[in-house]
């Protein structure tokens, strides 16, 4: 662990290209952000300010208010389904990155366009975590309907839906970085990351919330930094450029995990799938 930790800030230090990638999608998302600022800033006036909600009970608000804000909603969908595929894709590029340094091969032009390659990939990734995230939604709005009854019940049912998200999140947080290192689907980078992670939950729970700390003052730095030139424009690209150190640092540590680990767990589906197919 602590040679992960370690090596992320080894890594771009010594390769500082791999920035690069960070950066495309720091720009990609300014330009998200800048077509979405009219939309978000008519809903957050309308809904929240003027309170113009729909007169409605909990159960039937959300698919009240899209009909209501049919159009910004729709738009902040689309970008943040965006931003999720630019993220996807950093995560991915920076996987490939670390693996190729590990086989002494090229380094972050390779793991750009392998990124542009398995976008088709990420997409799908994308599609899987929204199905997901549609049905903990459901789940939490089984729970709204039913505190009608039962506050108390309702209550330990959403706090044992958040523990479940949060276990499940731990359990596939290596699919992205194994869908870089191992040029795995879906399906199988799913697979493998859910039997990475056994034997190594809290071990992987410790990491994350690490990784988490160090990022935050990575961040941290770079905000006390950016007040001191008191130019705006100054302001707003440091924070950006520590902002892409953080997110590089924290792909990387996870990456490098995965790969300073992954002949510790059991065998793979991933693996055994390619077995079977070389014997084809």
């Amino acid at each position: 662990m602590i040679k992960s930790l370690i090596g992320g800030f080894a890594q771009i230090a010594a390769k500082p290209q791999v920035l690069i990638a960070g950066i495309i999608a720091t720009i990609v998302q300014f330009a998200i952000a800048y077509l979405t600022i009219e939309p978000l800033v008519n809903l957050v006036e309308k809904a929240f300010i003027l309170q113009e909600l729909p007169n409605v009970g909990l159960i039937e608000l959300p698919l009240q208010f899209y009909r209501m804000y049919f159009a910004e909603v729709n738009v902040l969908i689309l970008a943040l389904l965006a931003s999720m595929i630019v993220q996807l894709w950093l995560g991915v590029t920076i996987a490939r990155f670390a693996n190729n340094l590990r086989d002494g091969k090229k380094g972050i032009s390779e793991a750009l366009g392998f990124g542009i390659k398995h976008l088709g990939k990420i997409i799908a990734a994308i599609v899987f975590l929204v199905f997901v995230a549609a049905l903990f939604f459901a789940a939490f709005q089984a729970i709204v309907w039913l505190s009608d009854y039962t506050i108390e019940l309702s209550i330990a049912l959403t706090a044992l839906l958040a523990l479940f998200t949060a276990y499940v999140y731990v359990k596939l947080v290596f699919f992205i970085p194994i869908m870089g290192c191992r040029q795995a689907n879906v399906h199988d980078a799913l697979a493998e990351a859910w039997n990475f992670s056994v034997k190594k939950f809290w071990k992987i729970v410790l990491l994350l919330v690490l990784v988490a700390v160090v990022a935050g003052i990575i961040e941290l730095v770079g905000s006390t930094i950016a007040e001191i030139p008191g130019n705006e424009t100054a302001f707003i690209v440091i924070l950006a450029v520590f902002s892409i150190i953080a997110s590089t640092y924290s792909a990387l540590v996870l990456a490098n995990y995965y790969l300073n680990h992954e002949g510790e767990h059991p065998k793979m589906f991933y693996e055994a799938r390619q077995r079977r197919k070389s014997r084809k």
